[in-house]
């Protein structure tokens, strides 16, 4: 019985360690969460120093 409740908490840990972060998460956070790539965590630090480009970004120009 006391494996299964620990075999049940690994599992659970385990999803929430993979769970992706979620965008509001991630735009308030301030360090990088977990789970989520270099990469991505640098992207988002590029749109919080240029805000007016990042919003600029799916304008189209004519």
């Amino acid at each position: 019985m006391k494996s299964e409740r620990r075999n049940r908490g690994a599992i659970g840990q385990a999803v929430t360690d993979t769970a992706p972060v979620s965008l509001n998460q991630l735009m308030t956070a301030r360090k990088k969460p977990k789970n989520t790539s270099d990469a991505r965590w640098r992207m988002e630090l590029a749109r919080r120093r240029d805000p007016v480009r990042f919003a600029l970004a799916g304008v189209a120009v004519r």
